[in-house]
């Protein structure tokens, strides 16, 4: 796919990379255009901040770079219970992590509890996310993204 990115320049299909952003499942954790990001980056501006490279290798290995703010905490409690989350508030006492998903509630776990704890090296995207898509169809969430959700921009036009 990277062999194809100065596909990119013009003739993508705005309609197409709109609706692969909601049907591929981006939408379901990531925002545009709004203050705050769900679970995953705001990509408002994403192609301010990374190469075109760069976000397809976000898109195609979601865990080969985790930045901080998105990982994911992994506590083993005393009792061997496994509690995984985005760290929502800690003190001295308790940490509290948000869950996922609005199925995943937050949960807070006293610090004295805690067998161990660590980062998560797996990003909660999953793997294969565009597995099922044309290459076509990756340029044109690509094309999407890159655009900042655009239909004027130059990757749209013939």
């Amino acid at each position: 796919i990277s062999g194809h990115l100065s596909e990119l320049q013009t003739g993508r299909s705005f309609e197409r990379g709109e609706a692969l952003y909601t049907s591929a499942g981006c939408a379901n954790c990531h925002r545009m255009h709004k203050e705050k990001a769900g679970v995953g980056p705001n990509l408002t501006d994403v192609a301010q901040r990374l190469k075109p490279l760069q976000i397809l290798e976000s898109i195609t290995s979601p865990s080969a770079a985790i930045d901080d703010k998105y990982a994911t905490t992994q506590i083993m409690t005393l009792d061997g219970e496994i509690v995984i989350g985005r760290i929502e508030s800690e003190d001295e006492e308790v940490i509290v992590l948000r869950g996922n998903d609005s199925i995943d509630p937050s949960r807070t776990i006293r610090k004295a509890d805690i067998e161990a704890r660590s980062l998560s090296k797996v990003s909660t995207m999953p793997n294969g996310t565009v597995n099922h898509l044309e290459l076509e169809e990756i340029l044109d969430l690509l094309a999407y993204l890159l655009a900042d959700g655009d239909p004027q921009h130059a990757f749209f036009k013939p």
